[in-house]
């Protein structure tokens, strides 16, 4: 069902940590969980086909990144120019976040569904690059993937918004966010250990289009942007007027609070993303690590942080509790962040030179690989509690505005790095 339905308005001030969505709920006489579907089971296969669409677009991201040499001879282009795919990406996923975001609130299913199509033409224009040896047409696949997730990182609190109940909000949320970095997880382990040679690129491109296909299938047959019958129509409420992104930012601009909030989350998330290309560095530069090695401690830094998200979120089925655990994982998250970036900086200045010390190689090995657990743990953790915190104290603004605000800060900070 297309169009926007109201969430009732909360008589607690923006930056509050109580579920103010809930409160305006009781005080309109209408249960708590008025977001429930009639069929609980729905909402899991939405979101699933949602996380599914995020896991593949996240993976195409990384398809040269593991082994650039062997893009740059399939391409026959230099090291650089394979580099500056990721950046086309990039600048494609800042840009088509713009203008996702004006239709996710009115248009959800349908800006979902264009996800899954553009995923699924940049997976075949990139095997069809593939085939030509053409880093022209291989830069056009990395704009449609950009474009794709654009639509795709704006969505990220939609689905637990509207489908969940408020004890498995925040599951929902962390479901839907951390699906994306499970995908840059596996992007990262996969490539290595399956392509060799441009013919193995080629059948892992076919391969890949052909997941891209079940997603868009996945999305087609189970997506949809609200239940059924949601209960607020159900008693007559009639729908708000669209609010458009500017009207949202003028609103964040007028709550010092809230902007400072998402300027905080937006920080954190984009030096997170730029940590494991410093730890890339690090592993293969300065400790001489093959790529292979590098992909796994990143794929299980990744994944170790992933299923510490996932685990936080579920047990906080207490929304009461939800700022304070921001707060709390947001410090460990920065302390763990200079721990890692001290011991990186150590060990650059250590071993660049050519110094040579086996037993100081394992050491430093050991102790940034405990680091990079804590650090994982809280930094990816860190991601689904910000954008509910987000979509919370930004109430009545609509979630998707105040999380995509989050999320393009971040991919603007991050990203380039």
């Amino acid at each position: 069902v297309e169009g926007s339905i109201p969430r009732p308005r909360s008589t607690e001030s923006p930056g509050s940590a109580v579920m103010t969505r809930d409160a305006g709920s009781a005080m309109l006489g209408l249960p708590s969980e008025w977001a429930a579907p009639a069929a609980p089971r729905m909402r899991w296969f939405v979101l699933l086909s949602y996380a599914l669409g995020s896991s593949l677009n996240a993976f195409m991201f990384m398809n040269f990144s593991s082994d650039e040499e062997l893009a740059a001879d399939v391409f026959k282009v230099s090291k650089t120019v394979v580099s500056s795919f990721y950046t086309w990406s990039l600048v494609s996923v800042l840009v088509s976040m713009v203008v996702a975001v004006y239709f996710m609130t009115d248009y959800n299913q349908s800006v979902q569904i264009a996800a899954g199509v553009m995923n699924l033409v940049a997976a075949l224009v990139r095997w069809y690059a593939v085939r030509s040896r053409s880093a022209a047409v291989c830069v056009v696949s990395c704009v449609f993937s950009g474009m794709a997730a654009g639509c795709i990182v704006s969505n990220m609190s939609t689905v637990g918004e509207r489908w969940f109940p408020p004890r498995s909000r925040t599951l929902a949320t962390s479901i839907a966010s951390l699906s994306n970095y499970f995908g840059w997880a596996v992007g990262c382990l996969i490539p290595p250990f399956t392509i060799s040679s441009p013919r193995t690129m080629e059948n892992f491109m076919i391969a890949q289009a052909a997941v891209a296909a079940v997603s868009l299938l996945g999305v087609a047959a189970f997506y949809r942007s609200w239940p059924s019958v949601p209960l607020m129509r159900a008693r007559g409420t009639a729908p708000a007027e669209h609010q458009g992104m500017l009207e949202s930012l003028k609103m964040i601009g007028r709550d010092p609070q809230l902007a400072m909030q998402i300027v905080c989350f937006g920080l954190i998330f984009g030096v997170g993303f730029a940590i494991p290309a410093l730890l890339d560095l690090v592993f293969s530069n300065a400790l001489g690590l093959s790529s292979k090695v590098t992909a796994v401690i990143n794929c299980s830094f990744i994944l170790t942080g992933v299923a510490g998200g996932v685990l936080i979120a579920s047990r906080l089925n207490n929304p009461d509790r939800l700022a304070g655990t921001v707060r709390v994982i947001h410090v460990v998250a920065v302390v763990s962040l200079l721990a890692v970036c001290l011991v990186c900086s150590s060990i650059h200045e250590h071993w660049w030179h050519g110094a040579e010390d086996g037993a100081g190689r394992v050491a430093a090995l050991v102790l940034l690989s405990a680091l990079m657990v804590v650090h994982g743990v809280a930094m990816f953790g860190i991601v689904p509690l910000a954008l509910e915190q987000a979509a919370e104290s930004g109430f009545p603004i609509p979630a998707e505005h105040t999380t995509s605000s989050v999320e393009w800060l971040g991919g603007g900070v991050g990203g380039p790095g």
